[in-house]
């Protein structure tokens, strides 16, 4: 496809909330923006899986309370430095080929635009596979071709009302490693190329992103991804986890191979932040990332100095327990796979 990249504002820096549960409140999700501004981050994703008009009734309007936040959560935003960006999930139901469909989800993102959005995403990840509707699949064939048809169409429509618009689209196939499917090739093939993709490495929870995962899927993809890290997601499975360790597992380079880097946080806003300044120290300087002084860092700074001890060790006790738990699924899972278990094995992540 015709097109040229359009040069970014800034190396995109965000967070993406969209964990399944309970979504953030509208004062938290301010104070989290706030706190954005603070550390570095420029990007705010609202995506949470449980809000009704973002996914299952996505083509449903919000009520005019709910749009006054959003008014209020996008001037606070441009406020501290950070774009906010709506996503939508109408893949469960859409159908691609009816001109109603699409005219219901311009006047959906519409509702958004004119609340000062200017950014947005379409999800169309963790859906059953094939057609919803028979129509479609005489019309277009293939999925992905479906799925890009419906991208571009809407991407020239948020041009059209502002060229300053972007899109970035979650596929159905945002993980994983070489060799990626014809699926996502085919799809990233008819897709405009200013259209980021997601990805969250060889892993739904990926415990190492390396450069090469990142090459690998740029080859696939005709482009570089848009990191969605979900790390420290504790979503479904994980609700009972607390995620308050550094990051890890991120080479250096990584960020010189991506277009931009969200991080899906937990479904506590304040707890979140631990492991969100990690991130902000990994991303300022990933070559000179250090985790245990940038974890220590965060304790101390969330905390402050009176409860510093008493978070570290509730942290330490936190982290030690995650890791048995992951290296006791990733076991099982091994166990699977090579034919040793008739059980299911412990899922650890389902997410995004």
């Amino acid at each position: 496809m015709k097109g040229s990249r359009k040069k970014p504002p800034a190396y995109p820096r965000g967070i993406v909330e969209g964990f399944y549960g309970v979504f953030y409140t509208h004062p938290e999700r301010l104070d989290l923006i706030r706190f954005m501004g603070r550390h570095g981050f420029n990007l705010y994703v609202y995506a949470p899986k449980n809000d009704r008009q973002q996914r299952a009734l996505w083509w449903e309007p919000y009520p005019r309370q709910i749009m006054v936040q959003f008014i209020e959560t996008v001037r606070e935003a441009r406020k501290a430095g950070v774009r906010f960006c709506y996503a939508i999930s109408p893949g469960g139901s859409i159908c691609y080929s009816d001109p109603q469909d699409f005219s219901r989800l311009i006047s959906k993102l519409h509702d958004l635009f004119r609340a000062g959005v200017r950014d947005f995403s379409l999800m169309l990840d963790d859906n059953e596979p094939g057609f919803r509707h028979p129509i479609d699949a005489r019309r277009y064939g293939t999925l992905c071709e479906a799925q890009a048809s419906l991208a571009n169409r809407l991407y020239a429509w948020l041009r059209s009302l502002d060229p300053a618009c972007t899109l970035s689209l979650v596929p159905a196939e945002y993980y994983g490693q070489a060799p990626f499917s014809r699926a996502l090739i085919g799809l990233a093939a008819r897709l405009h190329p200013d259209i980021d993709l997601c990805y969250t490495g060889p892993e739904i929870c990926s415990s190492e992103i390396t450069v090469e995962d990142a090459r690998a899927f740029a080859r696939a993809a005709g482009r570089k991804p848009l990191i969605w890290d979900n790390y420290p997601a504790n979503d479904l499975s994980m609700q009972p986890e607390l995620h308050l360790g550094p990051v890890t597992g991120r080479e250096a380079a990584l960020v010189s191979e991506t277009r931009g880097y969200l991080v899906n946080p937990m479904s506590l806003a304040e707890a979140s932040k631990v492991p969100l300044l990690t991130f902000a120290a990994y991303l300022t300087n990933p070559w000179g990332y250090d985790p245990a002084a940038a974890w220590q860092a965060a304790l101390r700074e969330v905390a402050g100095d009176g409860d510093y001890y008493s978070l570290r060790i509730l942290a330490e006790n936190a982290h030690r327990q995650g890791q048995r738990l992951d290296r006791l699924a990733r076991n099982a899972e091994k166990a699977l796979r090579e034919g040793k278990l008739s059980q299911p094995g412990i899922t650890t992540c389902d997410t995004p």
